[in-house]
């Protein structure tokens, strides 16, 4: 049996132990269309309430649901690190009590049987579409549980006209307990996510760009063609090996060198965990900044 068939199968089994003992409620975010903006606006919603956990980023990999559901915040990189993370979620569940909170879960249609796999294993509360992408089968599974669909071209129309009844926000308020008006309001304010890459002011007319990620790394000659016409040296700030051919113009430095380099006008490119180097970049950037 091929090693991620394995995998899958412990995982879809762990997943449904965590969902079993502590019960969350849970809002499938389905569709492709600006799907991750709907998912930080319906966290956002939730979390003014409620305990809340949503998925981190975009990722076309399948196993970034039970990682969320378990609350990891890395992908892990070699079989190794499976096997720890599959070890404490066995421990969590023997001694942890169970934990009410609401589960978020972005769902990408990577393929439609392993999408309607891990669609079933999550039985969702609450199904939110953000278009009318889904394929039929898909459409199958969650025919019987509540479903809302809710596109960025509603909350355009909200925010353009806040003081208009919407069906759609109505019954999300009554299947959320959450008041109208505040989810109206939540909406009105919360921003547009910021992309996978940030470019960022920094001190000494340098730039700082920001690459970091939770799951998976940006292609790094993705990276690459953005940052080449960017001013001064190029500095690639990461603890991690970088195998790439890097272009020679470029040099890979750890970030406990980076103290060494000059700022002027140079251009620094971050590539680690989204949990690694916040506290450097806040450093280097020219005006205070959430990273």
């Amino acid at each position: 049996m091929h090693l991620r068939t394995i995998l899958r199968k412990i995982l879809l089994k762990e997943t449904q132990w965590v969902l079993n003992k502590h019960k969350p409620f849970v809002i499938a975010i389905l569709g492709e269309k600006d799907s991750s903006y709907i998912r930080e606006i319906i966290y956002t919603i939730v979390n003014t309430k409620y305990n809340a956990r949503r998925n981190l980023e975009k990722t076309d990999s399948e196993f970034s649901i039970p990682l969320t559901i378990f609350g990891e915040l890395k992908y892990p990189k070699n079989i190794l690190s499976w096997i720890k993370i599959i070890t404490k979620v066995l421990i969590q569940l023997l001694y942890l009590k169970p934990y009410k909170h609401y589960l978020i879960i972005q769902l990408h249609e990577i393929d439609t049987s392993i999408l309607n796999l891990w669609l079933k294993t999550i039985n969702p509360d609450l199904c939110i579409t953000v278009d009318n992408s889904l394929k039929d089968s898909t459409k199958d599974i969650i025919k019987d549980k509540n479903t809302l669909q809710i596109t960025t071209e509603l909350i355009e129309k909200i925010k353009e006209n806040p003081l208009r009844r919407y069906n759609e926000i109505e019954t999300l308020s009554n299947l959320l307990d959450i008041p109208y008006e505040e989810i109206i309001n939540t909406i009105e304010t919360t921003k547009p996510i910021r992309t996978r890459l940030n470019i960022i002011a920094g001190k000494d007319k340098s730039l700082i760009v920001d690459a970091r990620y939770y799951y998976y790394p940006m292609s790094l000659i993705s990276v690459l063609e953005i940052t080449e016409l960017l001013p001064g040296e190029k500095y690639i700030i990461s603890n991690e090996n970088i195998n790439d051919e890097i272009p020679h113009n470029y040099k890979v430095i750890k970030p406990k060198d980076l103290e060494k380099i000059k700022k002027n006008k140079n251009t620094f490119i971050f590539i680690s965990n989204k949990s690694e180097n916040a506290d450097i970049i806040r450093n280097l950037a020219l005006n205070e900044l959430e990273v």
